[in-house]
Parts: structure tokens; C-alpha cells; sequence
């Protein structure tokens, strides 16, 4: 309150006047407070500099207070308290501070104060808050445009040289709740005939110093800090529950809340709030490696390096020895010298346990050996995850458990697989979740144990009482 009086009367300017002589040097001066600070900042051409700077000694240093202001700017605070309980997301936002934060903790209230405390505010007390607030010794000025230290800092101790405040309030020491991970806790504010629900979920955040920032930050932009986040695209690109959906820490001197924050339709509610803790878990439980899929093209492109394929068909080149076929990638798409992408092709050849038929052509070999070869193959440029599309329909059934153990020792060894199949047994064996898939439609998932023993879809039902009947 005391903040936004500043600019409407100093010196011997009421608001009126003001304004008239910032606009005629092309100026804008603005003054306003949070729960941390205050703050006065000016924008001018350089031309008008000086004169402007006058006015701001004036805002800063001699606010008029003058009582029939105080009054008028006290009853449009009150009204707008009013207005603000009207308003969703300002309701939810004041609800949010005051479950995370203690009483007597200075994000509990609202910076602007309540009806309360507003009501009580006259010129007298508005002057003293402002002699013991701001003074000289917590003053920092910050300077940014076409200008030297040289040029300013005269003006600036010109004006402001002399300035000598009262005796600063003392800051009371704070802290915050501490954060619990024992539960989940949610809380309703019933607002009749509201278009939207207003979800603010959150948690006390960090310290801006913590060694932790960046990492904070790389999480928050691929959680809901940017457009392309995971919350973004999933509830606005991919659900249609929102306009926009946001995430991000309060960076003050004492140590803000963690806020995911968006209004949704209000039909969806329960729906967003699975989604969004979905995502939460998603981003906690499984790492991510630094390339993100977005519709960038050489992001795309990065992730596909990454990605090992095997087909029904091995698609060997039967030209080249299976040595060759498994250094060519390595060499032509990741630039390695020759002799460590044959130790490497090697190494996966071993893996595989077909070491024995590195100089051999591919069509010397059985189904089940080419189809080792180009998994092998796959390997080799060390692939995050790898799929497999019916890597045995082609097979002669003595071949086909030769390539199972292959794969069944990959997924031991934490190698990630996506294995369309219709081998059932190794499915049960292996997966850790089972898809299961009709007219190119998902029926139904779980994991492998509830999937075989209680399936929940009765086409799935239907096919496991053909498939595992026999």
C-alpha cells in the first residue's frame, strides 16, 4: 500500500502533474511492492535523463502521503479485495500461500494486505511503515542502458547523496513449513457456478542458492516451464482440458513454494489431477537422458540414433561379411575408426554368441544365426532402447528359441525393448508390462501377471483361452 502511493503525489507534485511531466519527457515511472521488497523503476531516453531522475528523488525520497489520497487509494484496495473474492484463481492462489505456509510466515497473507488490515491504514501509519522501510541502507540501484558507471554516478549522488531515512524496522527471522512426503493432501474450495477449477498443486520450494538451481530448472522446463512441456503438451495439446498449464519455483530471499498451477474445464478435474501427478511420477521415476521429443527435426533425428531396430526380415547385405555388416553404421554414421568399430561389433557378436561367424556371408547362415547377427547389429551403435517387430515370424520353429535366450539375456542385462510378439510364453517371461492390441486399437494393459492370470478385457480374454489353451 505504502508503495503504490508513490507515484500519486512527491515534492510538490500531486499524481496529476506527475504524470504530465513524465510523459513529456517521454518517461514511465512505476512503484510497487511484494512480500520482499520494494521497488521504483524508471525507463527514459538518455536525453531526459537527468530531469527524470529528478522526479524519481521526488518518489522516493518525498511521497506526499497526504491524507484524502491514503483514503481514496484504501476504499479502491477494499473494493478490490471485494472483487478478488469473486475471482477463482485469485481465491485459490490466497488459499495455496496459507496451506503452505505458516501463520506469521510473509507469503501466508497476500503482500497487499486484507480488509482487515487495510481498513486500519491511515496517512500517519502509512509514513512511519515508509521512514522505518525504506532507507538508504538497504537501497540498491541498478542501472542498464547506453550509459557508463562514470556518467551516472554523479546523478545519481547528486539526488540521492544526501538521503538519510529513519531507523530501519527490523526484519523478523522466518521459516518455512517443512516439507512432507508422507501424503497427498487435497483441498476443496467450493466455488458455485465457477466456468473452471482453478489447480494450484505445489510444495515449499529451494533455496535460490542451493547447488541444485540448474538441475531445478532443467526440471522445471521439461515439466511445465516451457510450451513444449510434458503438462502443456499433455493437458492442452494431447487432453484439450486447458488453455495452459505452468510450473515454476518463487525465487525470493526466503524460499517460495514449487507451484504447478492451471484453470481446466470443470467436467475434467479429477481427470487433469491424474494427469498431472502422472506426469510428476513419470518425471521422478524414469531418468531423462538430455533429449527431449519435440517436433524439432534434429531433435527427432538425435532420438532416432539412439534407437535400435530389428525386423521380421533381418536385412543383412549379403554382400558384405557379418563383420562388415555390423561395422558399417559405426563407421559411416558415427565417424568411428575401423579397428574400434570391429572391436566393438565384435564385443557384440560375443554378446550374442555368434562371435565364431564374424567372416562369414549372411546367406552361410540359419534363420535363427542372421537373426542374432542383426540384433548384434543393432547393439552396436549402444542404442537406449531397442524394437523389436516379430523378430522370430520368420524364423523355422528350432530357430526361434535361440533368438528368444538372446533377447531374454538383454532384458537381464536393463537393456529398455518394445517387442511386438506373439509369443506368449516369452512375453510372460521377460515383459515387464504387456500391450495388448486389436484392430490397431489398445485393449488392454498390466503387467505380465495380472495380464495372464486375470485379464479385465474380454477380447483378451478371449485370445488367451485360444492361445494358452493348447
Amino acid at each position: 500500500f505504502a508503495a503504490r502511493l508513490l507515484t500519486e503525489g512527491a515534492g510538490s507534485r500531486d499524481a496529476n502533474a506527475l504524470q504530465s511531466e513524465l510523459a513529456f519527457l517521454g518517461a514511465s515511472l512505476n512503484a510497487g511492492a511484494a512480500s520482499d521488497y520494494f521497488s521504483i523503476s524508471l525507463n527514459v531516453p538518455k536525453r531526459s535523463l537527468s530531469a527524470a531522475l529528478d522526479l524519481m528523488a521526488d518518489v522516493a525520497l518525498r511521497p506526499s502521503y497526504k491524507a484524502s489520497e491514503v483514503r481514496k487509494q484504501r476504499d479502491l484496495l477494499l473494493a478490490s479485495i471485494l472483487q478478488r473474492k469473486d475471482q477463482p484463481t485469485q481465491v485459490a492462489s490466497i488459499a495455496f500461500n496459507q496451506l503452505m505456509f505458516p501463520e506469521g510466515h510473509p507469503y501466508h497473507n497476500p503482500a497487499g494486505g486484507d480488509s482487515t488490515t487495510i481498513t486500519t491504514l491511515d496517512s500517519a501509519k502509512v509514513r512511519a511503515f515508509y521512514n522505518g522501510a525504506f532507507t538508504p541502507t538497504r537501497a540498491k540501484f541498478v542501472v542498464v542502458g547506453d550509459i557508463s558507471l562514470a556518467e551516472v554516478k554523479p546523478m545519481l549522488e547528486a539526488r540521492f547523496g544526501t538521503w538519510k531515512g529513519g531507523s530501519a524496522l527490523p526484519i523478523p527471522a522466518v521459516t518455512s513449513k517443512a516439507v512432507s512426503n508422507e501424503q497427498v493432501k487435497v483441498y476443496l474450495v467450493d466455488k458455485p457456478g465457477a466456468a473452471q477449477s482453478v489447480i494450484y498443486v505445489g510444495a515449499p520450494g529451494a533455496d535460490r542458492l542451493s547447488p541444485d538451481y540448474p538441475a531445478l530448472m532443467v526440471m522445471n522446463t521439461i515439466l511445465g516451464g516451457s510450451f513444449s512441456s510434458r503438462l502443456n503438451q499433455n493437458l492442452r495439446e494431447a487432453k484439450g482440458y486447458t488453455y495452459g498449464i505452468n510450473s515454476g519455483f518463487r525465487w525470493s530471499p526466503v524460499p517460495g513454494p514449487f507451484v504447478i498451477s492451471s484453470s481446466v474445464r470443470t467436467n475434467v478435474t479429477d481427470s487433469s489431477l491424474v494427469e498431472i501427478f502422472k506426469e510428476i511420477k513419470a518425471l521422478r521415476d524414469v531418468p531423462v537422458d538430455g533429449v527431449e521429443l519435440t517436433d524439432d527435426v534434429k531433435a527427432i533425428d538425435d532420438i532416432r540414433k539412439k534407437v535400435g531396430m530389428v525386423f521380421q526380415q533381418f536385412n543383412l547385405f549379403p554382400h558384405l561379411t557379418v563383420l562388415e555388416n555390423l561395422t558399417l553404421s559405426p563407421m559411416w554414421v558415427g565417424k568411428m575408426p575401423k579397428k574400434e568399430a570391429e572391436e566393438r561389433a565384435m564385443a557384440q557378436l560375443q554378446r550374442v554368441r555368434i562371435a565364431e561367424q564374424a567372416h562369414k556371408y549372411p546367406l552361410q547362415l540359419s534363420g535363427g544365426q542372421q537373426q542374432r547377427v542383426a540384433i548384434a547389429r543393432a547393439l552396436c551403435l549402444k542404442p537406449k532402447i531397442m524394437l523389436f517387430d516379430e523378430p522370430t515370424s520368420a524364423l523355422d520353429p528350432e530357430m526361434i528359441k535361440e533368438v528368444l535366450d538372446v533377447m531374454i539375456e538383454m532384458a537381464s542385462g536393463g537393456i529398455t525393448m518394445i517387442c511386438v510378439t506373439h509369443e506368449m510364453g516369452f512375453a510372460k517371461a521377460v515383459a515387464d508390462r504387456v500391450i495388448f492390441m486389436d484392430q490397431g486399437q489398445i485393449v488392454e494393459q498390466n503387467n505380465p501377471h495380472d495380464f495372464f492370470n486375470n485379464p479385465q478385457n474380454e477380447r483378451s480374454k478371449d485370445f488367451l483361452s485360444k492361445i494358452l489353451g493348447h
